[in-house]
């Protein structure tokens, strides 16, 4: 299946400045799938999708470092809820190294680690209730 990068490409003048935006819609809306995979308790589907989300950072890494950061933590969160707890410990150890690396000097960690697991846009009442 051709990512939405690659779609775009061939509607557009392939401008850097429309391969950016396209390439943040793509990340934007794999993260948006992971959230709500997470809310539906489908946890290895949203493993999937923030895998997507870290390769597409990794391989574009120019303003995506907070995205990066974010979804593997989150993929480390979903991991320890089905138990793969080795696999989780990794993702924690990877976020922290790569926050560590962007931040220089002195950081708050538990400051940080507070930032990366604010809510999901889906935990509010009204989605709650469609999941009841």
């Amino acid at each position: 299946m051709a990512s939405a990068l690659q779609l775009a490409s061939d509607f557009t003048n392939e401008s850097e400045a429309d391969k950016k935006l396209f390439l943040f819609m793509e990340i934007d809306a794999l993260v948006r799938r992971a959230e709500l995979a997470k809310h539906v308790d489908d946890l290895t589907f949203a493993i999937t999708d923030f895998k997507q989300v870290v390769a597409l950072c990794e391989e574009y890494p120019e303003g995506n470092q907070p995205t990066l950061i974010s979804a593997i933590f989150c993929m480390g969160k979903c991991q320890s809820e089905l138990q793969l707890l080795p696999e989780a410990k990794e993702c924690f150890k990877r976020a922290i190294t790569i926050l560590k690396r962007q931040l220089p000097g002195e950081i708050d960690l538990e400051k940080e680690v507070k930032e990366l697991i604010k809510p999901s846009i889906f935990d509010n009442e009204s989605v709650k209730q469609t999941k009841e």
